[in-house]
């Protein structure tokens, strides 16, 4: 659930379509008392965990989910930017080389659009944090190694602020105890 300073609230969820949980969204622009149409904004045969959701102050949507695909867990990604109305096509973030795992997803405030995610692959594992500037239309990565393995089942966190501050946090286990690596920028994620 997302709310703005306007009166909206954006929905995402999981809902089971033929037994196969999928990705859906809905929003009200008049603090609920009206909502917009149910729509499946993942629309895929595969089953969908851990949906997330952004919107910017354009009216630009954003969701994130994590879908099965055979052995493999992929990161998806989808926008709207006509307020939520309609929807591009879901799209796979990174390569398909590596496991993703729990998918977070951020907006600053000129509208760069953030997503991080765990993975692994026979190389070891990582955070993966992919921006873009065009409204996710097309994206350029970074890539964190955490070694060990981070947390299972933890999402790393994204602190976005005006004026450039982005904080990405990601807890992981080392020598029996929890550690926290924090990595900051002050230039939108720049540096």
């Amino acid at each position: 659930i997302r709310c703005d300073a306007q009166g909206g609230i954006y929905l995402a969820w999981l809902e089971a379509l033929q037994e196969i949980d999928q990705a859906f969204f809905s929003f009200s622009a008049d603090e609920g008392r009206t909502w917009s149409q149910v729509l499946n904004i993942s629309r895929t045969n595969a089953p969908v965990y851990l949906p997330d959701l952004a919107v910017d102050d354009s009216g630009h949507f954003y969701m994130t989910w994590l879908s099965y695909q055979g052995s493999r867990a992929e990161v998806y990604f989808c926008r709207s930017l006509d307020h939520g109305a309609t929807w591009h096509l879901p799209v796979r973030l990174g390569e398909e080389s590596y496991f993703g795992v729990a998918p977070v997803l951020g907006v600053d405030d000129r509208g760069a659009v953030f997503v991080a995610w765990p993975r692994s692959s026979d190389a070891g594992s990582a955070v993966e944090l992919v921006s873009s500037q065009d409204f996710g239309q097309t994206w350029s990565s970074r890539v964190f190694p955490a070694v060990p393995w981070p947390m299972s089942g933890w999402r790393p966190l994204l602190g976005i602020r005006p004026g450039g501050r982005m904080d990405l946090f990601i807890a992981r286990w080392d020598n029996g105890g929890l550690l926290l690596d924090i990595h900051s920028s002050l230039d939108y994620g720049g540096s």
